[in-house]
């Protein structure tokens, strides 16, 4: 038997499903679909947050997240990780307004 909360959830939280995954990156504007698989756009920064044991951690530095039936696949700048989808806990995305240049004029 497990201990639970007041609430009687599971105090540590089991993750993120597939279809939970999906909805959320397919929600988001400044992403690019091509079938299981999510790039980022020009000026936007994609950070998956993990589960650890000291609460969530951004993931950061992704380049394309690509979602198979047990696992994602995560390419970021230096390496691919692959990981079950109960460790994910949520999606950080910010956009960058492009730059207009310096702002001098003769």
């Amino acid at each position: 038997m497990t201990a639970t909360s007041r609430e009687g959830h599971e105090p540590h939280a089991t993750g993120m499903q597939r279809d939970l995954l999906l909805e959320m990156l397919q929600s988001q504007k400044g992403l690019t679909q091509d079938d299981n698989a999510f790039v980022p756009g020009e000026g936007t920064t994609l950070e998956l947050l993990v589960k650890t044991n000291g609460g969530p951690a951004p993931m950061g530095r992704i380049d394309r997240i690509t979602l198979h039936a047990h696992f994602v696949a995560v390419d970021a700048v230096e390496a691919t990780s692959l990981l079950p989808y109960s460790v994910l806990v949520g999606l950080r995305i910010a956009f960058r307004e492009k730059s207009r240049g310096a702002g001098f004029t003769r």
